[in-house]
């Protein structure tokens, strides 16, 4: 009975998933159409025209999106939100007067996003943080370094860097094998060995302690 519930409920989660991802294809194809075909959806006005780029980013951040939630799998979630997050960056680059000169450090941006967004739901809250600290403070000097009109002077940059290098070492210090966050970086215990049933187990005899009327071996002849 147990086994024919895990094959009805792994089924379920095949069909759900295979369902998604049609669909999901199913509206790529449809934007490929009414994009480039039909041309029912208009171009941007300004920069190149990538909607494909942005479906096609779309498309593998719901698959994997999916798989994500109905298996539970920590690193299919994470992935998911990393196209999700370039199909946005991209989207923006097109549909803005920004242009990808001002805004591609948003692309190395996309793991602290998706590791943010993975930690409301779960573990490893360590790892998460380290890796939005790393990859937050690699994208701010990339940003700061592609605006001209602030004039950052690499003295600012380098000192950013070693603050966020800094930073990581000192959350390491905490969260690494302490448990602090969560469970999921502590080290795993050892579970007792149980006792054999049935079986009669003799009472091991108990050391002898010395009274004070008894004369140590030592002093014995």
């Amino acid at each position: 009975m147990q086994n024919r519930e895990m094959h009805t409920r792994a089924r379920s989660k095949a069909v759900a998933f295979w369902a998604i991802s049609g669909a999901a294809l199913i509206a790529f194809g449809l934007l490929i159409i009414l994009t480039y075909g039909a041309n029912v959806i208009a171009p941007p006005k300004s920069g190149p025209n990538l909607l494909w780029l942005i479906g096609l980013l779309g498309f593998f951040g719901i698959i994997l999106l999916a798989r994500g939630i109905i298996n539970r799998s920590a690193g299919h979630f994470w992935l998911s939100w990393i196209f999700v997050w370039c199909a946005a960056v991209v989207a923006v680059g097109v549909y803005t007067d920004w242009g990808f000169r001002q805004i591609y450090p948003a692309f190395i941006l996309a793991p602290a996003a998706a590791s943010a967004l993975t930690w409301l739901f779960f573990p490893a809250k360590a790892a998460h943080l380290k890796t939005i600290i790393f990859f937050s403070a690699i994208s701010l000097i990339l940003f700061l370094n592609s605006i001209d009109a602030v004039g950052v002077k690499w003295p600012w940059i380098v000192g950013i860097l070693v603050i966020a290098v800094g930073a990581m070492f000192f959350i390491n210090a905490f969260t690494t094998r302490r448990g602090r966050w969560d469970d999921a970086d502590r080290a795993p215990h050892a579970a007792p060995l149980a006792e054999p049933r049935g079986i009669p187990q003799e009472p091991k005899p108990k050391k002898r302690k010395w009274d004070e009327g008894d004369v140590p071996p030592s002093k014995r002849q």
